[in-house]
């Protein structure tokens, strides 16, 4: 105990000095350790300064392609140092994209490249998401013809900029320089990379391709609950039979997204639950940076849809670039039920290595998917003929020819007194331009299938350009109705006497006429044969098209051949010339219904204005040839006002037509349709299908006369107001009058290629197509 008591002082001691030493010691190796890593940042920030040491150069070659013909490319292949790397278009949480900008004796050149090579991904200090390359890697900017004079036996400059990362992130740039010769070879002033001919041919043959969008991937866009925040969620579907797992690839995501602003995203999360297995991506809402801003959509529905692109990566099947468009988004997917779920593998190095690369087939054919619609049995080619014949021959009744043939009628009256011949003669020429009008159409719509554009019945009505003509036309000839002036029309008289011409240039343009205003209706047995023709190959097409017109000019047929019929007609009289106004009248408002349709589908209030100041122009023209006395040459002025103001708005309308396609009118509530309609998208469906609720679908169109009769006798009542709510239905409205691709393509996957539409997705998830006419009674029974 002394012991203790006499050394206490002395233990102490040693051991505070021990703990004095400690501390000094993990100083210093604190202290060393910091200086170690200083010093290697330190000597790799003086080594890129340095000229010795560059992580990024690159060069430029010219590529021909094989193939005929043969094309031509500057390629620019860039080589990294190892474990550096540059960034992709999307470079993910943090990065910039490469730049390029080309010169030909110092004049700025404007070349775009192809696809971008596949990336890779990084995870970056920070646990930061990256896209982008690094070793070698090469990229192709075609060379027009005009490009190919501009640089011939001239100076080529090319300068690069980047950020590139390694422990550290620092920008670069480097310029290349070099001379094209006569014959476009180059002459490099440097040499920092060298690659083969048969290296570029491979690095341009594993560029990125376009493939089908997958059968089993279910890809949809979510709002997150109680947020802004929206978030992809994606799976693939089990193949009855198949196999239950995908592997993954190991350095890259399922889907790898391309840029698209308002969206922002980020990192692919793999979640498993109840055996399932879903992949999310967090897309942030960008919307609010950008000039103009753009809100966030408070209904689920965008302003209008995003065409979403991603690479694709399968390391047991094919990879490319996919895409779909997305025209809202859905709810959170959380409390959606379960469904049978493909596992997801990493795969091994050895797969990955044999990934099938999508130039590897020559050619992908396109499929559809109808076994979940019910649809009528595949009528035989006589019968789909005569459903065309007879389909024909009911438009003559509709409203939309009715201005047309009531001109054609008042003609009929005069034609009495004519011999059985003449009165043969002028029908079959009217005849005639309604088959050659359908033999057009037929052609047109053989360009169009070919070119890959969506076809369907009444179409040309989308077009702003051909309805500001129609509109003019329509509205010269009700001038003429009124008196206006005196011109031939068609039926062959003169307004002011009644007097009959024998004009058969007359005739014929009445039968184009009659063909152009008939093909916004639609009618019974109609749909079959023009879902047929649609689906067909040119010459049934182009025989069920001239069936259709041979109905719809059959009734002038068989009064040339049967002249008796026209006793049926009252007898000319005074009573004709009220009439000439009515059917003015008739043209004028068939004019106002075009220009309604007009207006919406052009963008923006100035084209409305320039066709309403080019029918005022029009008519004081005809006002000014008929009551005032002008020499030859104020005469043509007058003409050529109207006529150059009608051109000028066409050519705007040729010049918009890329925005005005591109944009989509789904998501767009037509003002006839009450409030609890909600805007139609293929995602709707799918939501209402999972929740196991029945859903109407209307496709309408402005400019579908048939559609808007069976809005006012049926989709605008209170019973079916009531049916729809007794039975728990969404009602859901597609307007489809301006052209969508979003409503196009949907319509084509079931087999409908006119207007009206009307499903039934019952709750089951069967989808019910129930043809151009509807009737409550009909509802009722296929629910």
């Amino acid at each position: 105990m002394s012991f203790w008591h006499n050394n206490w002082s002395y233990i102490m001691a040693k051991y505070i000095q021990s703990l004095a030493l400690l501390r000094n010691c993990l100083f210093v190796g604190l202290l060393l350790t910091l200086l170690i890593d200083s010093e290697k940042a330190s000597a790799q920030f003086q080594e890129l300064k340095s000229e010795k040491v560059t992580p990024v150069t690159f060069t430029a070659d010219i590529f021909q392609s094989g193939g005929s013909p043969l094309k031509k490319f500057i390629a620019l292949t860039f080589q990294n140092e190892k474990k550096w790397h540059t960034y992709w278009k999307n470079p993910g949480d943090a990065g910039i994209p490469l730049s390029f900008e080309f010169f030909s004796n110092e004049e700025k050149i404007d070349l775009k490249a192809l696809e971008w090579p596949y990336p890779k991904r990084f995870i970056e200090k920070g646990d930061m998401l990256a896209y982008g390359y690094d070793d070698r890697y090469t990229f192709f900017f075609p060379l027009n013809d005009d490009t190919i004079k501009k640089l011939k036996g001239k100076n080529l400059t090319i300068k690069s900029k980047w950020l590139v990362c390694k422990d550290i992130c620092i920008p670069g740039q480097d310029v290349f320089k070099g001379r094209f010769d006569n014959n476009l070879n180059l002459t490099k002033n440097s040499k920092k990379v060298s690659i083969s001919q048969g290296a570029l041919n491979e690095a341009f043959l594993g560029l990125p391709k376009k493939i089908p969008f997958p059968k089993n991937l279910v890809l949809n866009l979510h709002k997150k609950k109680n947020s802004n925040e929206l978030y992809l969620a994606y799976y693939f579907k089990q193949k009855a039979g198949g196999s239950s797992s995908l592997e993954v690839p190991r350095n890259n995501n399922i889907l790898t997204p391309f840029p698209q602003s308002p969206f922002d995203f980020h990192k692919e999360e793999v979640i498993s639950k109840d055996q399932a297995t879903q992949i999310k991506m967090k897309v942030q809402w960008d919307g609010e940076y950008m000039e103009p801003p753009v809100d966030f959509p408070k209904n689920s529905v965008f302003e209008k849809p995003y065409l979403l692109r991603f690479l694709y990566h399968n390391a047991k099947g094919p990879v490319g670039i996919v895409e779909k468009s997305f025209s809202g988004f859905l709810p959170s997917s959380e409390d959606l039920k379960p469904e049978k779920k493909v596992a997801l593998n990493k795969s091994s190095e050895k797969t990955e290595k044999n990934i099938t690369s999508p130039y590897a087939s020559a050619k992908s054919k396109k499929t559809q998917d109808l076994t979940n619609v019910v649809k009528p049995k595949k009528e035989n080619l006589l019968l789909t003929f005569f459903f065309a014949l007879l389909g024909g021959f009911i438009l003559n009744f509709m409203p939309c020819v009715f201005p047309v043939i009531s001109l054609k009628l008042f003609s009929l009256l005069k034609q009495k007194e004519m011999s059985q011949l003449s009165i043969m003669k002028h029908n079959a020429v009217y005849s005639f331009g309604i088959l050659f009008s359908f033999l057009v159409l037929s052609f047109i719509v053989l360009i169009l299938k070919s070119s890959g554009e969506q076809v369907g019945w009444g179409f040309h009505l989308q077009s702003p350009s051909f309805l500001s003509i129609m509109i003019l036309f329509l509205f010269v000839l009700s001038l003429n109705l009124f008196g206006l002036y005196e011109i031939r029309t068609p039926g062959g008289k003169v307004i002011g006497n009644i007097d009959i011409d024998n004009s058969y240039r007359s005739d014929f343009i009445s039968g184009v006429l009659a063909t152009i205003l008939s093909t916004p209706c639609s009618a019974p047995f109609l749909e079959v044969a023009l879902t047929f023709a649609f689906t067909s190959s040119f010459p049934v097409t182009l025989l069920i098209f001239l069936s259709v017109g041979l109905g719809l000019s059959l009734p002038f047929l068989f009064v040339g051949i049967f002249p008796s019929m026209l006793k049926l007609l009252p007898k000319p009289g005074t009573w004709m010339e009220h009439f000439k106004k009515f059917l003015g009248l008739s043209l004028l408002l068939t004019s106002l219904w075009l220009f309604d349709v007009f207006q919406t589908i052009v963008t923006g209030p100035m084209s409305s204005t320039i066709l309403i100041l080019t029918l005022i122009l029009t008519f004081f023209a005809f006002y000014s040839l008929k009551h005032m006395k002008l020499n030859k040459i104020g005469n043509l002025i007058l003409i050529l006002i109207p006529f150059l103001s009608v051109l000028y708005l066409v050519g705007i309308q040729l010049n918009n037509s890329k925005d005005i396609n591109s944009s989509s009118t789904a998501v767009q509530k037509t003002a006839n349709h009450p409030s609890n309609w909600e805007v139609w998208a293929p995602e709707k469906m799918n939501y209402y299908k999972k929740e196991g609720k029945a859903v109407f679908v209307d496709f309408t169109a402005k400019w579908c006369f048939t559609c808007i009769v069976n809005e006012k006798l049926v989709l605008q009542t209170k019973e079916f107001a009531k049916l729809m709510k007794d039975r728990s239905i969404k009602p859901l409205i597609a307007d489809w009058t301006k052209r969508d691709p979003i409503i196009g393509n949907w319509l084509k996957e079931q087999g409908v290629f006119g207007l009206p539409a009307y499903f039934i997705q019952t709750s089951e998830g069967k989808l019910i197509h129930l043809g151009e006419t509807i009737s409550i009674k009909e509802i009722k029974n296929h629910l």
